[in-house]
Order: C-alpha cells, then structure tokens, then sequence
C-alpha cells in the first residue's frame, strides 16, 4: 500500500533530539536530525545513528513530543499503531 508522504529539510527545527522512548537501545542518546518526513498525520524525523546509518523515527519517542507524553516500562501498541508501523516498514523497504 503507497501513500503519500512529505519529506524535507530542517530548517526551524531541532538539529538534534534525545531518545526518550523507555526501554529504546538508545534512550537517553542525543542523535542529530537529518530529514523530517510527514506521513498523513505521523510524524517521522531521520536520524543519524552512532555508527553512522540512518534511520526514521516517530517525533514521538523524542524529546520533540510534548512533554506530557510519557511511556510505561513496556511498549504497546494499538491496532491503528501496528498499522502505522506497517506504513512505515513498507515505505522504507521501497527505498
């Protein structure tokens, strides 16, 4: 399934973010901010990684998200989360 998405360069925005999803490899790791992409109405940023590969992140598992958003110690995702994630696997694996 295609659908249409939004990338471009930051310009206002974070040239860094932390991880602040509990219980992510890299949580609590500060990552620089190469691209941001708008995904119907997700949010992903792309992200430099320590070994210097590339990746996309939903804005809400960093420091980005409102600051009410908070994480339990496990990570559950709703019917409509798994398909998003679906989305985003499938728009990757299309590179």
């Amino acid at each position: 399934a295609s659908y249409k998405q939004r990338a471009y360069k930051l310009s206002s925005r974070p040239r860094a973010v932390v991880i602040t999803m509990r219980g992510h490899p890299l949580h609590g790791e500060t990552l620089q901010v190469d691209l941001h992409v708008a995904a119907r109405s997700d949010d992903f940023i792309q992200v430099v990684l320590p070994d210097g590969s590339r990746t996309l992140l939903p804005v809400g598992w960093t420091d980005m998200a409102p600051s009410e958003t908070t994480f339990g110690d496990a990570v559950r995702f709703t019917r409509d989360g798994l398909r998003k994630l679906v989305r985003v696997v499938e728009a990757l694996s299309c590179r």
